[in-house]
């Protein structure tokens, strides 16, 4: 109730408020007598979260296309840290079941599709969108597949490092045509560094045997919540 008096979104567990600056989240810390705590749920939040502001920062004050963004934010909830470093990241426990049902059920979104929703259709099913976003970046970061093949291995630095460029370029052009401070031409300029990363990042990718691949490497992911 704390959360939601103080700005939370109705639907969101937590998020990165760039005008203030401020990362805003509730404790979602479970305490059940007889058992252990715990705060894993506070840091999935967290550390999701923190990825947006850095993104936020290093891409210029550009958000990325949900997939990419949303996606990296959960991937990065299941980071599991001990003496200050990243042991290693594993599955996203909120995301596991639902992706795997999509899949199994053929509900998913293509990729086709997909890598290109701007955030209004991503919140549009926003239950399965942010598990698929998860499970492509955790598929493109993690299978050993992905990392061995001469093109997918590219498409993640490629996107980003085509948004940072190409959003640079926008507001060089922008600034040249006095159009620095118009919204208009701000919206239409972010949309043109997206569709650029975009482009860039699956070129030469065949969506399809892509696809394939990554659903097949779902179905094989382990659910944390059945080992618990």
């Amino acid at each position: 109730a704390e959360y939601h008096s103080y700005g939370g979104p109705p639907g969101s567990a937590g998020y990165w408020y760039d005008v203030t600056e401020e990362l805003v989240l509730p404790d979602a810390t479970v305490r059940k007598k007889g058992e252990k705590t715990d705060k894993s749920n506070t840091f999935i939040i967290l550390y999701h979260e923190a990825f947006h502001q850095y993104i936020h920062y290093s891409a210029g004050k550009l958000s990325p296309h949900s997939w990419f963004n949303e996606g990296y934010g959960d991937f990065f909830s299941g980071a599991d840290i001990s003496g200050g470093k990243v042991k290693k990241i594993g599955p996203n426990p909120w995301r596991v079941a639902t992706i795997k049902s999509a899949v199994e059920k053929r509900k998913h979104v293509p990729l086709v599709d997909i890598i290109r929703y701007e955030q209004r259709d991503y919140y549009r099913n926003a239950g399965l969108c942010y598990a698929e976003g998860w499970s492509i970046i955790y598929f493109l970061n993690t299978s050993r597949e992905a990392q061995r093949h001469e093109v997918w291995s590219q498409i993640l630095p490629t996107y980003f490092e085509t948004l940072k460029s190409a959003w640079a370029e926008q507001l060089l052009r922008l600034e040249g045509e006095g159009k620095a401070e118009d919204e208009t031409a701000l919206l239409a300029a972010r949309k043109e560094a997206r569709d650029a990363a975009v482009d860039a990042a699956f070129e030469g990718v065949d969506l399809w045997e892509l696809q394939k691949a990554w659903m097949d490497f779902v179905m094989e992911i382990p659910d944390p919540k059945e080992r618990r």
